[in-house]
């Protein structure tokens, strides 16, 4: 059974990875928000549509919403406070932060879901953050408590508890109609403030859309991946491996675009594979 929440786990990180990488490459110049209010809807129309097709949808009558809407918000929370810090900011300081989530998930786990982690694993997490802090931190660049790190802390809090929160709910509705919920929560909340920045999310070419669409795909089925391998491994396991996400996104560039790594990049790649491996081990 472990076997499988690592797999799906993997799973998950690829989708994610992919997507990001599709962000950085297609959509570097379009609104955050109208990227955000777009993948997330398509995301959510995703699940929903497996979820219809495969009958799962009945599950969404099993239990108190609740839950599912509370994690919808959370994710809205995560995302905002990560653009919000991107603005101020920019990638480089922001996402270190922001990406060092699986600390908060782990940590849940470990006090409420009495996981344990083996000596492996411990090093798992020190290979894992650190090669992500290695890889996005850029040189020169520090870490200054100020608006931006606030920010990007309220999103690694919200989104380390909402991964930690996710396990109890899939087995319940199921991860079909947990990844549709919590994606297309985020979209309609996320609207008033699109509004609000004067996005024209209705003046959108048609190629825009796609590429969103395909986006938004990959982030619904990732969710879906990762809402599976919950069921099947400590949630400290799946949240360290679908952690390595920027890192990957930026290997990634490298094979598929030719991107060119520095000293500092490779040597956080190399900690962030070895800590999966040693996760997945």
């Amino acid at each position: 059974m472990l076997f499988y929440g690592i797999a799906l786990a993997l799973v998950c990180l690829v989708f994610w990875s992919v997507s990001d990488l599709l962000i950085k490459i297609s959509l570097n110049k379009q609104s955050k928000w109208k990227t955000l209010f777009f993948a997330q809807l398509f995301g959510g129309l995703t699940a929903l549509a497996i979820a219809l097709a495969t009958g799962e949808i009945g599950k969404a009558l099993a239990g108190d919403p609740t839950t599912l809407l509370a994690l919808g918000a959370m994710n809205f929370v995560t995302m905002f406070c990560y653009y919000e810090a991107l603005n101020r900011k920019g990638l480089a300081l922001s996402s270190p932060i922001s990406n060092s989530w699986p600390i908060v998930t782990i940590a849940l786990g470990v006090m409420f879901y009495r996981e344990i982690l083996t000596s492996l694993q411990i090093a798992a997490v020190l290979f894992i953050i650190a090669g992500i802090f290695i890889t996005t931190l850029k040189k020169k660049e520090k870490l200054i408590f100020d608006s931006s790190f606030v920010f990007g802390l309220v999103s690694m809090l919200s989104a380390g508890t909402m991964f930690f929160l996710i396990k109890n709910p899939t087995l319940i509705f199921g991860p079909l109609v947990v990844a549709a919920v919590i994606k297309l929560t985020t979209s309609l909340v996320s609207l008033p403030f699109s509004i609000y920045k004067k996005i024209e999310l209705w003046h959108t070419s048609k190629n825009i859309l796609l590429i969103l669409g395909v986006i938004g795909a990959l982030e619904g089925l990732g969710l879906i991946a990762y809402g599976l391998a919950s069921s099947y491994a400590p949630v400290s396991t799946i949240g360290l491996i679908a952690g390595g996400v920027p890192v990957l996104t930026v290997l990634l560039g490298v094979v598929i675009l030719k991107e060119q790594m520095d000293k500092q990049q490779k040597i956080g790649v190399a900690a962030t594979l070895i800590g999966i491996l040693l996760a997945a081990v």
